[in-house]
């Protein structure tokens, strides 16, 4: 029997990818993605409307391939110096 390995990709400030490569590497991008198997993608990026264009615009190479997950920011009284 195989052993199958899983493995998770974090791009962080994935919005970025269009500024230093240009729109056509995210359809590359997605065209491997859709290939890979046991692979899951987590997508981060500080620039909201950036990143709901990406995933939201179904005009975009990555329309749906992601959940969109907000994360609220962090109140200041919950952060503390260790």
């Amino acid at each position: 029997m195989m052993n199958k390995k899983h493995m998770i990709l974090v791009f962080d400030e994935f919005q970025e990818v269009i500024r230093i490569a240009g729109e056509d590497a995210l359809k590359v991008m997605r065209s491997y993605f859709q290939a890979h198997q046991n692979v899951a993608y987590l997508f981060l990026g500080s620039k909201e409307g950036m990143m709901n264009t990406i995933f939201g615009d179904k005009r975009q190479a990555f329309y749906r391939f992601a959940t969109i997950l907000p994360i609220p920011s962090i109140p200041s009284e919950a952060w503390w110096i260790i």
